[in-house]
């Protein structure tokens, strides 16, 4: 079998290369200029000729990223790939966002299936993370690991979740363990926050035009919170709707004008579908949902956090509806916190389990609480409360967690919190019945197991 070079190209590196009208065309020497540049005109002349020959695997990477000129860059490859020799075997990679758009270059479609173990998936992250860097030393290598341990013991849910795995990952690789949140709330927005300074900042233009990079950042993270509000609420939110919230906020409070609030909102929405792939939207400007609830619930937390006059109205108005979203507002604001222990001291029942997480930064904070189905003798207090006390009147607040106590018959935490996993289905192929063809497909790649891809 003859051996075929691999032929990397991002999709967005074409887009110099294109005219300023249609229609779009491109040659194939502009396809490898491109990609290796104009420096080494051996290395170009020798890839040209085995594209010719028909001797590469060519790989169109990242078309999600393409943003404004998607029209124009799937116009450009489809006239491409009717000029490719019959036998290149040519390979598109998109995020779900962009799949629609994608489907017009007529190719086959596969879709990479959710790791089978994410373990092992997230321990190879870790070994590139380390090579990448400085020479790792085996302390760090253990102490990483010994740190990712203790965030998978405390929040599973959280490492459940690809994508919030592989970017806890990244983010426990490069800040040392005592800088790292043990809280959820705190956990999640750390995440987030790092995702975007880091990574997301580094891959996509400037969203908010004539704004410092550090400023559109904040930008940023502030509006993924109204676009979580809106999903957390109803589960999904129109486009429009959520466009509407984000150019407002950006007139009130980062004081843009209204043209410019408008034209930056649609950009921060296609940020967080189409690069972060964290609010999708099933068609253009169609609706949006979360990757997972949990992105939609911190964000909401943290608007709510925003308004501390309006914040006990709030808790009131979601703890029962939203339990998780008062919880992690309960682990962000003092205010939140203490609206939630007065409405389950007067509501009790579930409302005491939420209270009791949201108190608890880890499993094991959880056991040292005393469970509400223990019972003591009368005038005695729970083992361990006050050592040194002596039998008597019991403390207040002792009186009214026994009170509730007697009339709930739920033992331990009760709740579970719901968590979906990256939209990647099983794989697909599209094609003639009895055909074989060469390899030429749409990949749309989230957080994959390329350990399952074979030639």
């Amino acid at each position: 079998m003859l051996l075929r070079s691999p032929f990397w190209l991002r999709l967005r590196d074409l887009i110099p290369l294109l005219p300023a009208a249609g229609p779009y065309r491109i040659n194939v020497d502009d396809l490898v200029q491109a990609a290796v540049g104009d420096t080494q005109p051996l290395l170009n002349k020798a890839l040209l000729a085995r594209i010719e020959q028909g001797h590469v695997l060519l790989v169109l990477d990242a078309f999600d990223e393409t943003f404004d000129h998607r029209d124009a860059v799937v116009e450009t490859v489809a006239d491409l790939l009717g000029r490719l020799p019959a036998g290149l075997d040519v390979i598109v990679t998109s995020r779900h966002s962009c799949l629609r758009s994608a489907t017009l270059l007529d190719l086959p479609v596969y879709e990479l299936q959710t790791p089978r173990n994410l373990d092992d998936t997230l321990d190879q992250l870790l070994n590139v993370v380390a090579d990448s860097g400085p020479a790792p030393t085996s302390e760090w290598t253990a102490a990483t690991r010994a740190s990712i341990a203790r965030s998978r013991r405390a929040e599973p849910d959280l490492w459940r979740v690809p994508l919030l795995a592989t970017l806890m990952v990244l983010l426990l690789a490069q800040k040392p363990a005592h800088a790292i949140p043990s809280g959820r709330a705190a956990l999640l927005t750390e995440v987030i926050d790092n995702s975007v300074r880091l990574w997301e900042m580094r891959r996509a233009p400037s969203v908010v035009p004539g704004t410092a990079p550090e400023v559109t950042a904040d930008i940023l993270i502030d509006c993924f919170d109204d676009i979580a509000r809106l999903v957390a609420a109803d589960g999904s939110t129109p486009w429009q709707r959520a466009h509407e919230a984000i150019t407002t906020r950006l007139q009130q409070h980062w004081g843009k004008p209204a043209g410019t609030a408008a034209a930056a909102a649609r950009l921060i929405l296609e940020h967080w579908d189409a690069a972060a792939g964290v609010f999708l939207s099933d068609a253009p400007q169609g609706t949006l949902t979360a990757r997972t609830r949990l992105f939609a619930e911190i964000g909401e937390a943290r608007w709510a956090v925003r308004e501390p006059s309006a914040l006990t109205a709030w808790m009131n108005e979601v703890i029962v509806q939203r339990p998780e979203s008062a919880r992690l507002a309960a682990s962000l604001s003092p205010v939140a916190a203490s609206a939630l222990m007065a409405r389950a001291l007067d509501g009790g029942g579930e409302l005491l389990d939420v209270v009791r997480a949201a108190s608890c930064q880890t499993p094991a904070d959880q056991q040292r609480l005393p469970s509400r189905r223990q019972h003591h003798p009368p005038r005695t207090v729970e083992p361990g409360a006050y050592p040194t006390r002596q039998p008597g009147r019991r403390p207040a607040h002792h009186q009214l967690w026994k009170t509730k106590e007697s009339t709930d018959s739920v033992g331990g935490l009760s709740r579970k919190i719901e968590v979906r996993h990256c939209n990647i289905l099983p794989g697909r192929f599209l094609s003639k019945p009895g055909q074989v063809s060469p390899i030429r497909a749409t990949v749309p790649i989230d957080v994959c197991d390329f350990s399952q891809c074979v030639t």
